[in-house]
């Protein structure tokens, strides 16, 4: 059981918190394309399905109290935070006209952390797991403003608690990874990219476009069809209804959403992990020094996966 909210004294020692092809016999860190991507996420999926469901894991989680204390050990052993837990922790919220976008969000003015509460009420929410949206308020909760080093640093969160065989974490995990690299591969077709950024920003990116957004250039059949034998219809029609939001109703240029928020910390995770490393470092919003990421748990997991 997870009750709705975290009391205002809890304390702690917390550190640093939106998308089946038969797996290849060779695996590992190609060419950061399209190919390479799909084949990623083939990887992921296999892993994924031999996981319990969302429903079945979230009963085997601590009560949200709890919950926020083990996260924030986690986040502690990886050298991501100042040890602060939020001042309250809420999985209250409606967002109102943003309630089917939004999944979470922290709010520097009060410290407090609020997620989606159709996670917990709504029927078409009640399977989507949220333990890695947990994860990545609380990072942003120790100071850290830009959304591709939060995604960065919640991957290797999450990473850390399935090595340690944490509830849903691992389910959690690898069903980010598998998302994130269709995305990705969709991201590289539609756009005409030739590879995943190997950069991480410094600023969040302004993708307000209206009228003048990115236009689709590029063939997205062969992502289409891998995403296709990937996920499960009920999982299809949700990517795909996410994809007409973004592309037809958002008013935001698609291709710097998903090139900023998914291409890029994937595409540095991944080179960090199993290549030569990067010179890529986290920027907090006080005065700490930047930090450098350590991504052994995720080099690890990837090597499990095969990939690394």
């Amino acid at each position: 059981m997870v009750p709705n909210r975290l009391p205002r004294q809890i304390t702690g020692a917390l550190v640093a918190a939106l998308l089946l092809l038969p797996v290849p016999t060779v695996a590992g860190p190609e060419s950061l394309d399209g190919v390479a991507r799909l084949r990623l996420a083939s990887l992921a999926d296999a892993m994924y399905d031999g996981q319990p469901s969302w429903t079945v894991e979230a009963e085997r989680l601590p009560e949200l109290s709890m919950l926020v204390e083990h996260i924030a050990a986690y986040i502690d052993e990886e050298g991501y935070g100042s040890g602060d837990v939020p001042s309250e922790v809420s999985m209250q919220a409606d967002f109102g006209a943003q309630r089917s976008l939004q999944s979470g969000r922290y709010y520097p003015a009060t410290d407090v952390v609020e997620l989606n509460e159709r996670f917990l009420t709504d029927p078409a929410w009640t399977d989507r797991p949220w333990l890695g949206v947990l994860v990545h308020e609380m990072v942003h909760a120790q100071g850290y403003p830009v959304e591709a080093q939060v995604q960065l640093i919640t991957m290797e969160i999450l990473a850390t608690m399935a090595n340690d065989g944490y509830p849903g974490a691992l389910l959690e995990l690898t069903d980010r990874l598998r998302r994130q690299a269709i995305l990705s591969a969709w991201w590289l077709a539609a756009y005409e990219h030739d590879a995943l950024p190997t950069r991480l920003a410094t600023t969040n990116p302004f993708p307000y476009c209206r009228m003048g957004c990115t236009p689709i250039s590029g063939d997205t059949s062969s992502v289409s069809e891998t995403r296709q034998a990937i996920y499960d219809p009920a999982e299809l029609r949700r990517a795909l209804a996410r994809e007409r939001f973004w592309l037809k109703r958002s008013q935001r240029d698609y291709d710097v959403v998903l090139g900023s928020y998914v291409a890029e910390p994937l595409g540095v995770l991944l080179e960090t992990a199993c290549g030569d490393g990067l010179e890529s470092k986290l920027t907090r919003d006080d005065s700490s020094p930047p930090i450098f990421p350590s991504v052994d748990d995720m080099r690890a997991f990837l090597k499990e996966l095969a990939w690394c």
